[in-house]
């Protein structure tokens, strides 16, 4: 088994990172395949092959004791702050600051997984020509930032698999556990908790506790279980009294707000919605439908005046831009009626598929299923219906 050195992974690293082949870099100093072996942890340089090599990649490699042992503990403080949710943005900034230092140090890896983590997935194909040389930790941190920026749904859900298969923090679990939702498992969701939950409690770790309680209060919502939906998402708002997850309850408060919207509980809609304190393009569309829905016409258009807002950017089709169309269509009298509103509602049966959970396209069943017997097309009707159905008895 190799056993890379940290100069071997900082020469594979920054020779690939500016382009260059092994050829270029040890012409003079040493044959291809021995670089290779230096660079694999098969072979070990000289201090000085080193030197020149390093050279050679314009490398000014740190070897200063104390501010490696410094910055090796702040790295290690960022890990522990994003696995329990807390704000990281300072360490990133003070990494940040150093990061020609760390680059051309033996925290190279870790720096390369913060960058990653922060932001910038730029960094992931220079990872992967390194990855050979990874702990364990950094493996398992190494999946979880390639599922980050994985768009295919069960692509992204092995890869949050690998992480937590690797490193069983509850945080990778809980990662798998949105990946379930992404692909509209919720029997995933279910199966996570007994798992989840009593890791979390060792690790001391509410953040992954209460945004558990969150994904499976969502899960029980997509599929109108408002009771159990209820029973998760109080445990999630209670467990984020006083602390900085402001998200948690917003995110409750919405979804508790567009289940009762789509049971015609107006008031109770209401209230909920009115509680989430992030204005969201999602939630001005659930204020615009419950204002339209209710006969508050001009309430309606002043919300779908703030949605167009956020379509600025939007391209024609999209997603978001379908959405809005619908709202705007549902102000119209009769609005089932017109053919025009039955192809839109095709077009986004089709991008709720492809773009977001079970949960959106069951929210819009009864508009979906009432427009087709305005239009007579009672066989689509049915087979929109029994595609529902099957969807939830599997679930």
């Amino acid at each position: 088994m190799n056993n890379p050195t940290w100069e071997g992974l900082l020469l594979r690293s920054e020779r690939i990172r500016q382009n260059k082949g092994q050829k270029e870099i040890c012409i003079g100093l040493c044959v291809p395949s021995y670089l290779c072996k230096i660079e694999k942890g098969q072979a070990v340089a000289t201090k000085e092959l080193l030197t020149e090599l390093f050279k050679r990649l314009g490398i000014c490699y740190e070897t200063d004791e104390l501010f490696i042992k410094n910055m090796h503990l702040m790295i290690k403080e960022y890990f522990r702050k994003y696995l329990y949710g807390l704000d990281t943005s300072q360490i990133v900034h003070s990494l940040v600051t150093e990061e020609v230092r760390l680059l051309y140090s033996s925290l190279r890896i870790d720096y390369l997984l913060i960058k990653g983590l922060a932001g910038d997935n730029t960094v992931i194909p220079l990872l992967k020509e390194i990855a050979f040389g990874f702990s364990k930790e950094q493996e398992a941190f190494y999946y979880l930032l390639v599922g980050m920026y994985t768009e295919e749904r069960e692509k992204k859900l092995s890869f949050y698999g690998k992480a937590s298969e690797i490193m069983h923090y509850s945080y990778f679990m809980l990662m798998q556990g949105y990946a379930y939702l992404e692909n509209s498992n919720y029997t995933g969701i279910h199966s996570l908790e007994g798992h989840l939950i009593p890791t979390a409690l060792e690790e001391g770790n509410i953040y992954t506790m209460a945004e558990y309680y969150l994904l499976k209060g969502t899960a029980y919502g997509s599929l109108d279980m408002d009771e159990m939906m209820l029973i998760y998402y109080k445990r999630a708002i209670r467990m984020c009294e006083n602390t900085g997850w402001a998200h948690i309850k917003d995110n409750a408060y919405y979804n508790i707000g567009a289940v009762y919207l789509c049971q015609n509980r107006f008031a109770e809609a209401k209230e909920y919605l009115n509680k989430v304190e992030n204005e969201t393009f999602l939630l001005l569309h659930k204020k615009a439908l419950l204002a339209i829905r209710s006969g508050d016409f001009l309430n309606g258009k002043e919300y779908l005046k703030q949605m167009k807002c956020h379509l600025l950017d939007e391209e024609e089709g999209k997603l978001k831009h379908l959405i809005y169309q619908e709202a705007v269509m549902e102000l119209e009298e009769d609005f089932v009626l017109n053919p025009e509103y039955e192809l839109l509602l095709d077009k986004l049966i089709v991008e709720l598929k492809k773009h977001m959970h079970f949960g959106f396209l069951y929210s819009f069943k009864d508009v979906i299923i009432s427009t087709y017997i305005a239009h007579r097309k009672y066989k689509k009707a049915l087979e929109f219906q029994n595609e529902i159905s099957a969807n939830v008895m599997n679930r």
